[in-house]
């Protein structure tokens, strides 16, 4: 059954009543409020501790607190006494795996929301007690809210099966850091007129240190562009690219941090093959990369001109890079990249 039907309040003060007697009250506001229906448990289920949820949200861009007349989000426990009204969010994220733990937190940290500011959708029981155990305030539940802002940060393969809740929600904007799915088929599922931007960030968002690129769909605006950059600027840098170079950025620095990590395997076993213990030869090499990443970041120097600036003629640096030359390293790398960029492209469609 459906406790609310589909109803909007333009009065000063309006309440939608249930069956029940229960009732979410908008306060003073002078620009239109929906009540979006949602599906509740059948009365047989009311004594066992689930949750329905009705949405209420205002289509004012700028919203107020509850008691000043902003509509909120109606959490009831199907048990006397247990209702509680909260603040609708600014974000939520479809889905709570690690990147979207790293977004959420980078985000928190900078100022852009407050944990109770962002909803999770994460059907994983294991997952929501690590999101809700770093966040005791954050909301996590297992259908999207409606008329807010979305980041789908679930696998490519689940992506299908989460779009008609989304539309169902209709979701106004959609930041995807799913991999492979074009902004054309996320369009094509989500009501006419979503803005969709598509991004590829990688795993050094974990620490901070991530690099996205995104690219905007057709509805996207710059105004969206912008929304989209303040979120994963949170932990990293962002740059826009045309949709099309996606699959290459994927290749470069999507795959690219398994490349430097595969390198670190390397150097560190070749160490340890020249003599060195396994504790000395891994501490070198992540020391090694870490001042070359920021020598090669703060600089400003071209990758090329750093190498020389190192290489003595007829020194052990030169003694190795020749050794690099001869095997075709860069013709390595070039392989490498092209064959993530192919299957990106395989994956998208």
């Amino acid at each position: 059954m459906r406790f609310f039907s589909l109803a909007r309040c333009r009065s000063r003060r309006s309440t939608m009543r249930n069956s029940i007697g229960s009732s979410a009250r908008c306060g003073p506001m002078s620009r239109r409020c929906s009540v979006l229906p949602c599906a509740s448990a059948s009365p047989a289920d009311s004594a066992v501790s689930c949750f329905s949820y009705l949405f209420i949200y205002c289509d004012a861009r700028r919203r107020r607190s509850h008691r000043s007349g902003k509509c909120g989000l109606l959490r009831r426990r199907h048990q006397p006494g247990t209702v509680r009204l909260m603040t609708s969010p600014k974000l939520q994220f479809i889905g709570g795996g690690k990147m979207a733990e790293a977004l959420l937190g980078g985000m928190i940290a900078t100022g852009w929301a407050a944990a109770d500011e962002i909803h999770v959708v994460e059907p994983s029981a294991e997952r929501r007690t690590v999101l809700s155990d770093a966040h005791p305030s954050l909301s996590i539940g297992d259908a999207p809210v409606a008329g807010v802002d979305a980041v789908l940060a679930v696998k490519p393969q689940i992506a299908p099966e989460v779009f008609p809740g989304l539309a169902a929600a209709s979701v106004p904007r959609l930041l995807s850091i799913a991999a492979g799915i074009t902004t054309a088929a996320m369009e094509a599922a989500l009501p006419e007129g979503t803005v969709v931007v598509r991004s590829m960030p990688n795993t050094p968002a974990l620490v901070g240190k991530g690099m996205a690129a995104i690219a905007p769909g057709v509805h996207a605006g710059d105004d969206d562009l912008v929304w989209a950059t303040s979120i994963l600027s949170a932990v990293g840098r962002v740059v826009t690219v045309a949709e099309s170079d996606l699959d290459a950025v994927t290749g470069v620095s999507g795959s690219g941090p398994a490349y430097v990590f595969h390198l670190a395997e390397a150097l560190t076993a070749a160490g340890i093959a020249q003599g060195l213990s396994p504790e000395v030869a891994d501490r070198l090499t992540r020391q090694t990369l870490l001042g070359a990443a920021t020598l090669l970041s703060d600089s400003g120097e071209d990758p090329a001109q750093l190498r020389i600036n190192v290489t003595s003629p007829n020194g052990t640096t030169q003694a190795g890079l020749e050794v690099m030359y001869e095997r075709g390293f860069a013709e390595v790398i070039d392989a490498v990249v092209a064959a993530a960029t192919a299957r990106s492209a395989e994956l998208g469609g």
